[in-house]
């Protein structure tokens, strides 16, 4: 089954590269390092069986009672430092006075913020006129974005371009890629690494995931080229990218050179990804969930819990899953409507195998044809 992820950020490195989420299992498959295949997500108890279309869009209640915690996956937690101090009924202490802000104050942000775009423009425009690396990437984020028209702004290549000339970080990051992809500009994949190395060094994380993906899709399966890619996701990953939690989570798994306090938490960085919403992440913690596999004993309830929400996303491997779990009754009750309308959703995206349909032609009439008006009503959800 080929695991299936939504495009969400739009970084391009080539062609095999055209998401974060495809470049990261491509480049780890690369590199030797087995991925688990999709399967299973999440949903709130009582939302476990798909009643109205309009459940399969409604969001996911989460509850700390249902869902997998990193204590469950034996794992260590880091503290967060926070302690509840009981002062046995005592008045709290009087709040600090609030500090008198008096640095400038960025106009143009401050429109893009409350939507006003043609004000954030002109407002950026002026700085931007002086030099302004915010400015500059400001106008290109909106250009990128269609937020202003480009007849009157130009490209957000050239835009970028000159923020990246300015030292912005960020705009280093996002010209270095366009240079790699060819993305609007002539390709440069020499120039366009050195853009994202050096936005990394800077600490972008973005560009620290970029980087770290280039590298490992370069090393063309060594070891060395997952050694050189490692500290670059484990930067990302601890800056919150859900991309780089889950190739954290792959590689610590899969490489026993690595110190076993790293690999233990293979776990943690996998319910971190998750979590963050990266519908790969949440496929494979359910598989793991209902393979009782890395570490942790088999749960089909919470299988079924996060194979429900990646499919809700829009992932067709979830949702064919996902209709095998209501056709088998795996983690919630056998469901033959609600199992037709996932795998519906999923051969609507072009993923489909001969034992669904063998079960979609089985089906009794009026069961299948109930299960097309959900798909239908939910397909534009999606």
């Amino acid at each position: 089954m080929p695991c299936l992820t939504k495009k969400r950020h739009d970084l391009n490195i080539d062609g095999s590269m055209m998401n974060r989420n495809n470049g990261l299992a491509a480049a780890l498959l690369m590199s030797g390092i087995a991925i688990a295949a999709p399967a299973l997500a999440q949903a709130d108890a009582t939302t476990s069986t798909v009643d109205t279309p309009a459940a399969l869009a409604a969001p996911v209640p989460e509850r700390g009672s249902r869902l997998v915690s990193p204590d469950d996956l034996n794992i260590a937690r880091t503290p967060s430092g926070l302690e509840l101090y009981d002062r046995m009924g005592s008045p709290l202490p009087e709040l600090p006075p609030e500090k008198t802000y008096d640095g400038p104050v960025d106009e143009a942000y401050g429109a893009y913020q409350r939507g006003m775009f043609q004000t954030a423009y002109s407002e950026a425009l002026k700085r931007a006129h002086r030099g302004d690396a915010d400015a500059e990437t400001l106008i290109a984020v909106m250009l990128d974005k269609d937020l202003i028209s480009k007849a009157r702004a130009g490209r957000s290549a050239d835009w970028y371009r000159m923020a990246a000339e300015s030292d912005d970080p960020a705009a280093k990051n996002r010209y270095g890629m366009m240079l790699l992809s060819g993305q609007d500009v002539a390709k440069d994949p020499v120039k366009g690494e050195a853009l994202v190395r050096a936005a990394a060094e800077a600490g972008n994380a973005e560009a620290a995931y970029n980087l770290a993906t280039l590298i490992i899709s370069k090393g063309k399966g060594s070891a060395d080229g997952t050694n050189d890619a490692l500290p670059w996701y484990e930067r990302a990953a601890n800056a919150g990218i859900p991309e780089a939690e889950y190739a954290l989570s792959q590689i610590y798994l899969a490489d026993a050179s690595l110190p076993e306090e790293k690999r233990i938490t293979n776990g943690f960085w996998l319910y971190s990804a998750a979590k963050g919403g990266l519908d790969t992440a949440q496929i494979d913690l359910a598989l793991r969930l209902v393979n009782g596999r890395g570490g942790q004993g088999a749960d089909p309830d919470q299988a079924f819990e996060w194979m429900h929400r990646a499919a809700i996303s829009g992932n067709p491997a979830a949702q064919n899953k996902l209709g095998d779990m209501f056709r088998d009754g795996v983690g919630t009750k056998k469901d033959p409507v609600s199992a037709a309308t996932f795998y519906l959703l999923a051969k609507r995206s072009g993923l489909s195998e001969p034992k669904v349909e063998a079960f979609l032609k089985q089906l009794p009439a009026d069961q299948l044809k109930q299960a097309e008006a959900r798909a239908n009503t939910a397909a534009g959800k999606f």
